[in-house]
């Protein structure tokens, strides 16, 4: 933020002056477009003003674009951002500018919700959103006849907007049987679903079929969504999550992290105990005294035979693990245990969340390339916080066609949408706001009555004041406002199908979704909501482990290189030097087709890691099928 004070206070200096600054950025940029407007705050907006302003005022709403020079695109419904010091008066103020020009373009028309849906939005909105001192106006989405006509929902299809209410304080539970009712029995109308290679350029097309696990998208006001994560995982429901990620349910990234340590430091007690004792050996402290009784030192990077076979087979492998690793680095490493045969991890604890792993994999190699990890303690470090998400909440994008349920925090859902929308965890703290910024002057002040921070799981006050109590009332207004459109652009994410949850809340929580929940009523849903009492089926971890690569060790040694799929090979190396410098290592040519497979798959998983998801993947395999064409017999 003092970067902004900066940055602006020189395009002052440049527009009272010589103007070097702006000329020189103005000769390489000609027209500038503020998307997503409405989540700015004022002294973003001015910087702009300042450069392509044909005037200079000190009250930069005074200044005049150059024609054609800045475009502003928002939605002042859609302002959720305050804890960014965006606010909804600076948007508003910039279309107020425009419409003295006579400049200002409505967009009205919803390319995304279904009939029903649209006309419960035109019933609603604007009481949710038009009222108080930040009032916003819902202009009613336009509905043609024709698409009155067309959109005939039969009686037999999930359609509308319903609710449910639990007197219990969690409905992760509840969710979860939803969706196992739903996915294959029910039906929904659904948008774009004949649209291929051959009429993707035609009309949208909407017909009535199956709900799939792809259809749901719930979001949870918080960005805390632990205890729906553990129950759609308790019903073997796949998620992607775009929330707070609980690191701590994927198994495999547990195992792994403290297996990587002990390999890494083989002579660490704490390090053997925590792997010997874990989901990979489960062993207790008699098998430990049993080992100390032989002599054994608990460092397993020297060999040492136990009579007792399920101890010398464990120490064997551990022995054997760290020889095979001692020169990877530690990215390397993990994948390295991922994918072997011998010790099998996918097989031994939950592969729920494994892409997880795959994620900090990719995580650790910039940590490494950056020279940020370099020893075991700072390994240790980066994977805990990672773990704890304290350093930056990450998200993993992943592409449509993967059949998951996605879990999203509001403040993600902007830009996305799902057939089926349900606003989960209605259980929320009650804060007041302890900052307010005042825009109603061209010197914006800021009011603070609290400083804290972070001690575990509670917030500390190391701060307080009681100097603008006064003013409460208005802070108080304008975060009530913010929940409103929260409430907007959560519910405006459903295409066809909208739930809206209420649970019973403490005298110290609130319901984020209350005011929708209660605005909902049968008039605007198609009836059949169902949900049947089903209950989690035993499934055994299967074993996935990709099989014995016959990876080249030396390309493990110091880094593990990721290759961008952008910069594949386009012709099959044709001596030995470049075969030795390949992308693709092949490996031996006696391998087995199994193990061939293994291969093109571990190498598909290091290009789609490393390219996020970016580079279409039949191209792709197209690309790894021509390079490994002449190992296949």
């Amino acid at each position: 933020y003092d970067f902004l004070y900066y940055l602006n206070n020189a395009f002052i200096k440049s527009a009272t002056t010589n103007h070097e600054l702006i000329d020189h950025i103005l000769e390489r940029h000609s027209t500038f477009l503020l998307d997503e407007s409405q989540d700015t705050n004022p002294l973003q907006t001015e910087l702009f003003f300042h450069l392509t302003g044909t005037n200079f005022d000190d009250d930069w709403k005074k200044i005049k674009p150059k024609e054609g020079t800045l475009f502003i695109v928002g939605d002042p419904k859609q302002s959720i951002y305050s804890f960014r010091d965006a606010n909804v008066s600076a948007y508003l103020d910039n279309k107020e500018i425009f419409n003295k020009e006579n400049e200002v373009l409505v967009l009205t028309k919803n390319f995304r919700s279904n009939v029903r849906l649209r006309d419960w939005f035109n019933h609603t909105m604007n009481d949710l959103l038009n009222h108080g001192p930040e009032a916003l106006e819902h202009i009613d989405i336009p509905i043609s006849a024709k698409e009155r006509s067309e959109e005939k929902v039969p009686s037999d299809v999930i359609d509308g907007v319903y609710k449910y209410s639990l007197d219990t304080k969690d409905d992760g539970e509840l969710i979860a049987k939803l969706i196992v009712s739903w996915v294959g029995k029910e039906k929904i109308y659904s948008k774009n679903e004949d649209r291929n290679e051959s009429n993707k350029d035609k009309e949208p097309r909407k017909k009535e079929r199956l709900v799939r696990y792809s259809d749901f998208m719930i979001v949870p006001r918080s960005i805390d969504a632990t205890k729906i994560i553990n129950a759609l995982l308790k019903y073997h429901i796949p998620i992607t999550i775009a929330a707070k990620i609980p690191y701590t349910n994927s198994q495999t990234l547990m195992a792994i992290k403290d297996l990587v340590y002990l390999l890494k430091e083989p002579k660490t007690v704490e390090y053997f105990l925590s792997v010997i004792y874990g989901p990979l050996y489960r062993f207790d402290e008699l098998d430990i005294i049993l080992m100390k009784n032989k002599g054994f030192d608990l460092d397993i990077s020297q060999p040492f035979e136990f009579e007792d076979e399920r101890i010398n087979n464990a120490i064997k492998e551990l022995n054997y693990l760290y020889n095979e690793t001692s020169k990877m680095s530690f990215s390397s490493t993990i994948l390295y245990l991922i994918n072997s045969k011998e010790l099998n991890i996918c097989g031994k604890v939950s592969t729920s969340l494994l892409e997880y792993t795959f994620f900090l994999i990719q995580k650790i190699k910039e940590g490494e390339e950056g020279k940020t990890i370099t020893t075991v303690n700072e390994l240790r470090n980066y994977i805990e916080n990672f773990i704890l998400g304290s350093d930056d909440q990450r998200t993993l994008r992943f592409k449509d066609e993967l059949d998951r349920v996605v879990i999203s925090n509001v403040h993600k859902v902007k830009g996305l949408q799902a057939p089926i929308v349900i606003l989960a965890k209605p259980a929320t703290g009650i804060k007041k706001p302890n900052k307010y910024v005042d825009y109603s002057s061209n010197k914006p002040k800021t009011y603070i009555s609290r400083f804290s921070k972070k001690d575990g799981f509670n917030d500390v006050d190391y701060a307080l004041t009681e100097r603008f109590a006064d003013q409460q009332s208005i802070w108080e207004d304008s975060a009530k406002a913010e929940k409103e459109r929260l409430e907007y652009v959560a519910a405006t994410r459903a295409e066809s199908v909208l739930i809206v949850g209420n649970i019973k809340v403490d005298k110290d929580e609130e319901n984020p979704w209350v005011d929708l929940y209660n605005m909902v009523d049968d008039s605007y849903n198609n009836g059949n909501f169902v949900i049947n009492d089903e209950q989690p089926k035993e499934v055994v971890p299967e074993d996935i482990s990709l099989g014995d690569y016959q990876i080249n060790k030396d390309s493990y040694e110091q880094s593990f290189k990721y290759v961008s799929p952008s910069q594949l090979r386009h012709s099959a190396p044709t001596n030995k030097d470049e075969i030795d410098d390949a992308e693709f290592d092949k490996g031996d040519k006696d391998r087995d087709e199994a193990t061939m497979l293994g291969t093109m798959v571990h190498k598909l998983m290091e290009c789609i890691i490393s390219s996020k998801n970016s580079y279409n993947i039949d191209e792709l395999i197209k690309e790894e099928q021509r390079l490994y064409k002449k190992e296949w017999r």
